[in-house]
């Protein structure tokens, strides 16, 4: 009798006949803004390859108990794309274009500006998720509320990160992607280049 293929092993075949990256393995809770997978900076991981480029990026709640990274570094064209947009649909999740990168909040000011140029959408708060961003006692507990992260906060920086480099996919954090898409203990993400 044949064996039956996973999802998780139709996506990994998917990123090897596509020559884009695979990122999965098992997600960790974030850490002063930054998240791990396994015991990996997934900010390494994924800002060494795919940096300052537009790109695909593929969630999908689910994977391995260990953590695999394949670096395919291929330009997705339209047919890749669509191939993609349909095997993560399949599976569950989602692809989404943008830019990764790491930044605070100093960055973030120098990148987006002050409240005229603030997101359209704002990030969802914590709160919806059954932890509540309590800025009136941050002080209190011991989290840096000075005058940069004010004003990056006033044009859009997440309340729920202090002064601290956090990764975002455009002006929104990966750790709020993941959220959304519900991804639990393992996650698997595609990520392709785009031109």
């Amino acid at each position: 009798m044949a064996r039956t293929q996973t999802t998780f092993e139709a996506l990994e075949q998917l990123a090897r006949d596509l020559h884009i990256g695979l990122v999965s393995g098992p997600l960790q809770p974030p850490e002063a803004g930054r998240l791990y997978l396994g015991n990996r900076s997934l900010a390494e991981i994924v800002l060494s390859t795919w940096a300052d480029q537009p790109v695909a990026l593929a969630i999908a709640a689910g994977g391995p108990t260990r953590e695999q990274v394949l670096t395919g570094t291929a330009t997705l064209d339209a047919d890749g794309l669509a191939r993609l947009e349909r095997a993560v649909h399949a599976a569950g999740g989602h692809v989404y274009q943008g830019r990764l990168a790491q930044l605070t909040p100093a960055e973030w000011l120098q990148r987006y500006g002050g409240p005229a140029s603030m997101q359209s959408e704002r990030a969802p708060s914590s709160a919806t998720y059954g932890w509540h961003d309590n800025l009136a006692n941050a002080e209190i507990a011991s989290l840096d509320t000075g005058p940069v992260l004010a004003a990056a906060r006033a044009a859009g920086w997440p309340a729920a990160f202090a002064d601290e480099p956090v990764l975002f996919f455009g002006n929104e954090p990966l750790y709020f992607l993941l959220m959304r898409e519900n991804v639990g203990r393992n996650v698997t993400m595609l990520i392709g280049a785009l031109a």
